[in-house]
């Protein structure tokens, strides 16, 4: 699985709609969605981010082989 479809499917999981998200971390909605698109790859801090708004730990959204 990608990096951006981890991110989909956490987000997902969390129950967690695209802007919430988006707003939780301070980033646009666009960003996060392109995110998720693959477009782009999130940097480690973002990375980090992403885990602790999606409450989930940041090793699950490293393990993008499974």
């Amino acid at each position: 699985m990608t990096l951006g479809k981890k991110i989909l499917s956490a987000r997902r999981e969390a129950g967690v709609k695209q802007n919430e998200a988006a707003r939780r971390i301070g980033v646009s909605k666009q960003q996060w969605q392109q995110w998720e698109a693959g477009v782009y790859t999130p940097s480690y801090k973002s990375l980090g981010k992403i885990a602790m708004a999606l409450r989930m730990k940041l090793s699950s959204l490293l393990s993008v082989g499974e």
